[in-house]
């Protein structure tokens, strides 16, 4: 792993704090290189998140703690294969283990703690953060170390203990002639952006079902000719920085039997980003996620300039919102009402107690605005 960029200042980071990914885990050690006599426990999300035949996943959060890429860096399986994150075609390639490399996994993971307490993290911010998973053990563990790999300041021989067990997989995947992986599903994930970009390349996007992904993304599922599709889209144009039809596209391609991570939302509420749950009241129709993640970004947008507040002062996950919608074929529209806490607001006078916006749902054009509050005026806009 290389090292990441350090910025100026320091301060002590919590490795749950950046957003955490995938999980870690494995056999338990004391600082002495003995095996602990038990070892963590994975979450029942962290297991369900995999495979049900993983051995060993490892992910990483993009640099400087950007979100993960969505594949794993590295996963073995029960049967010997192996995938790897790549940066040719879908982004995955895949070897196979003789019973010898297995054993070779098993060894080099054996005096790798999987006590969360035994890692200490970077004192740098802005690091990724390293996690695995697995079931090497007696039951499913799992560890996610801040900084690990790109903070050369720490000494710590768990570091040193788990560094060497990854360098294994590198070396026998390696030795194994990896070779692209052609997945049968690939998720890719939505944000709607202003530049229109090329036209829309797989099935028409109304006929393909949308959800979510776990951080509150729409995305869709691409099967069949659309895998074939992107595979030829990755190969002569990249997987960066792709916009298709108003939307920038991030490809994430999905491991066997592993599930795909984009998931409808419950059928009384929708997320939209890290921070934004909103209850959904009774309408004819429910936003889309493109329509709602869309909707979100032009009510922030809206109700800041009409109340001359910077978003962070009062972002719409600050509120509690209510979400409806109406109307038919083109002229369908979202509607947003939100309400700031009643408990917080002898603390913050300043920001608004109440929004109402309607979106076009289509193109995200706020149709009408009210703002109400002690300290900032009522604004309306047709």
């Amino acid at each position: 792993m290389g090292a990441a960029a350090r910025p100026t200042t320091m301060r002590r980071h919590a490795a749950a704090a950046l957003g955490t990914l995938l999980l870690a885990a494995l056999t338990g050690c004391a600082d002495d290189g003995a095996p602990a006599p038990t070892s963590t426990t994975a979450t029942p999300a962290t297991i369900a998140s995999h495979a049900p035949d993983v051995l060993v996943s490892v992910s990483s959060t993009g640099g400087e703690g950007s979100p993960a890429p969505g594949v794993p860096d590295v996963e073995v399986r029960a049967d010997g294969t192996v995938f790897l994150r790549t940066d040719d075609g879908l982004g995955v390639a895949t070897a196979t283990l003789s019973g010898d490399g297995l054993a070779q996994v098993r060894e080099a993971f054996a005096p790798v703690s999987m006590r969360q307490a035994d890692y200490a993290d970077s004192d740098w911010t802005d690091q990724p953060t390293t996690s695995v998973l697995s079931t090497l053990g007696e039951r499913p563990a799992s560890i996610s170390v801040y900084g690990f790999g790109h903070d050369d300041e720490v000494d710590d021989p768990d570091w040193d203990r788990l560094a060497a067990a990854l360098e294994t997989l590198d070396d026998l995947a390696a030795a194994a002639t990896p070779a692209a992986y052609r997945p049968s599903t690939v998720t890719v994930v939505l944000s709607p952006v202003t530049e229109p970009g090329r036209a829309w390349p797989l099935t028409p996007l109304a006929r393909l079902a949308q959800g979510w992904t776990a951080t509150g993304q729409p995305c869709v599922l691409a099967r069949g000719r659309d895998v074939a599709t992107l595979q030829e889209i990755a190969t002569h144009e990249g997987r960066e920085g792709l916009v298709w039809a108003g939307l920038a596209v991030d490809v994430r391609p999905v491991l066997r039997d592993a599930p795909s991570g984009c998931a409808a939302a419950p059928a009384d509420g929708i997320g939209i980003g890290w921070f934004h749950r909103v209850r959904l009241a009774p309408a004819p129709h429910r936003p889309t996620p493109v329509e709602a993640w869309r909707a979100a970004e032009a009510v922030e947008v809206a109700a800041s300039a009409a109340t001359g507040q910077e978003p962070p002062e009062g972002q719409l996950s600050s509120y509690d919102t209510v979400w409806s919608a109406g109307g038919a074929g083109r002229h369908r529209w979202i509607e947003v009402r939100a309400t700031y806490p009643a408990q917080f607001r002898d603390d913050r006078p300043d920001v608004p107690t109440t929004w109402r916006v309607r979106v076009d749902a289509a193109t995200g054009e706020v149709r009408a605005l009210e703002v109400e509050g002690a300290d900032v005026r009522t604004a309306s806009r047709g």
